[in-house]
């Protein structure tokens, strides 16, 4: 961060307050569910922010930012980045209030959401499922769950209050002028949903669109529309491919069921990606930053890993859509072969590369075998992979056909001092031009992408 000082200085004062109690409950919420999420970084300035409002919150003291620098052991840069993660995530407040040229931040504690309300939320659940896994996701889960199976098959003999307490006898004009301001009290404030700014989605279009289904637009509360927001965010779905999604999630009431968009979301996200999640990182990246100093096989390598293999297959077709024979074999490579994205699209790359732009299935998924046995994990690796073993997938392409039996052929070693100059050079000659023909088409393919990803990030701009 170029200008972080800008933003804020070691010397800049700061108050943490809370409109609400935290309890033990909100501790293993944050600990359990927020940490993968946000990381141990954001999840530390949280605790010690809230560490420092649990002593000090009769006094409401006042520090400098040097006192969360030193016992963090971060920098102001890091110190801002982990901030805006809390904020993000709706954890915490920031204000800011200058006084006599000297900045005053005051940090509010946001509880977190309840585990009901975390686990329907449907971003916060799906980016927590990408980090933990399905095992330890289900784990988590369990943990949150009530014990009231345990006595499900008992009669309740609870009895009510007015079989105990009478009313009072004496006036109450006292006590309703000692309760009338009450309104400062502490209370438990309702926790922060995700706020999501809408400059990707075209609400005005996906709206005129479903006049022509005769939903009525009464039908689409602000609670419909914050979720089909997030579902367009989550999954990157347009508001023309929304409206299919919308029409699939109407129940037999004629009512859009919220739970149901959820799913056919997902549904829509798993056909077109085949991908069971979509991987969600924070903006900042020290990788992203630092790209331009980067060599170009890095700078390839970190967009290969940046995005989808539908994206990648859509960008060297020149903004078209993919064919279903090549997003079926996609899907197979996810769900079967368990190969991250990353590897996928290098994977593509290289076979796009040696094949004139035709991917064969067989190809494709013996190449990836091979991958996966050498335990190739991201794309770097894949791609420093493809390099050594180019001569051996080249014969994989170029054998047609494979005998039970092959004839063995003696071969005889010949000294170099033997060989012809000519062969030499004329092999040497060939190679030559194979390389050249790899290299344009490398250099071609590379432009496509650069196009794609040129063009999509004009379209995010606007």
């Amino acid at each position: 961060m170029l200008n972080q000082w800008k933003e804020l200085l070691a010397i800049d004062r700061y108050s943490v307050t809370s409109s609400s109690i935290l309890h033990d409950l909100d501790w293993k919420i944050i600990t359990m569910l927020y940490q993968p999420i946000v990381g141990y970084r954001a999840y530390s300035l949280y605790m010690t922010l809230w560490g420092e409002h649990a002593f000090n919150k009769s006094i409401n003291i006042e520090h400098t930012h040097h006192n969360l620098i030193v016992g963090l052991q971060c920098t102001i840069a890091e110190l801002i980045d982990e901030r805006k993660k809390l904020e993000a995530i709706g954890l915490l407040k920031t204000y800011l209030e200058i006084k006599d040229d000297t900045k005053h931040f005051s940090y509010e504690l946001i509880p977190p959401l309840t585990p009901e309300e975390f686990f329907n939320d449907g971003v916060l659940n799906v980016i927590l499922f990408e980090r933990l896994g399905r095992t330890i996701y289900l784990e988590r889960k369990e943990m949150f769950k009530g014990n009231s199976s345990k006595i499900s098959e008992a009669t309740e003999i609870t009895v009510p209050f007015n079989h105990v307490y009478k009313p009072a006898n004496s006036s109450f004009s006292q006590l309703m002028e000692i309760d009338k301001d009450s309104h400062d009290l502490i209370k438990r404030s309702k926790p922060e949903t995700l706020i999501i700014e809408n400059n990707f989605f075209d609400f005005d279009l996906f709206i005129q669109g479903l006049s022509d289904y005769l939903i009525p637009k009464s039908q689409i509360t602000f609670e419909v529309k914050e979720t089909i927001i997030k579902l367009a965010y989550l999954y990157s779905i347009d508001p023309l491919d929304m409206q299919k999604v919308l029409l699939s999630s109407i129940d037999d009431n004629s009512s859009i069921n919220i739970e149901l968009l959820r799913k056919n979301a997902r549904s829509y996200y798993q056909l077109q990606t085949g991908s069971i999640v979509p991987t969600i990182n924070s903006k900042e990246n020290k990788t992203d930053t630092n790209i331009e100093n980067k060599s170009k096989d890095d700078r390839l390598i970190y967009e290969l890993e940046r995005i989808s293999p539908l994206e990648f297959l859509t960008s060297v077709s020149n903004g078209s859509k993919p064919p279903q024979s090549e997003i079926q074999i996609v899907e197979r490579l996810l769900e079967n072969q368990k190969l991250s994205s990353g590897v996928i699209n290098v994977l593509l790359y290289y076979v796009l590369l040696k094949t004139d732009m035709k991917l064969t299935k067989s190809y494709v998924e013996k190449i990836a075998a091979h991958w996966i046995r050498k335990g190739i994990k991201n794309a770097k690796d894949a791609m420093e992979l493809a390099k050594n073993e180019h001569r051996q997938y080249q014969e994989w392409a170029t054998k047609k056909t494979t005998p039970y039996r092959k004839k063995p052929i003696r071969k005889e070693i010949i000294p170099d001092w033997m060989k012809s100059e000519d062969t030499t050079s004329s092999n040497q000659d060939a190679e030559k031009i194979l390389q050249k023909d790899f290299q344009d088409e490398k250099k071609k393919l590379e432009q496509r992408l650069n196009n794609y990803l040129l063009g999509k990030s004009e379209t995010k701009g606007e």
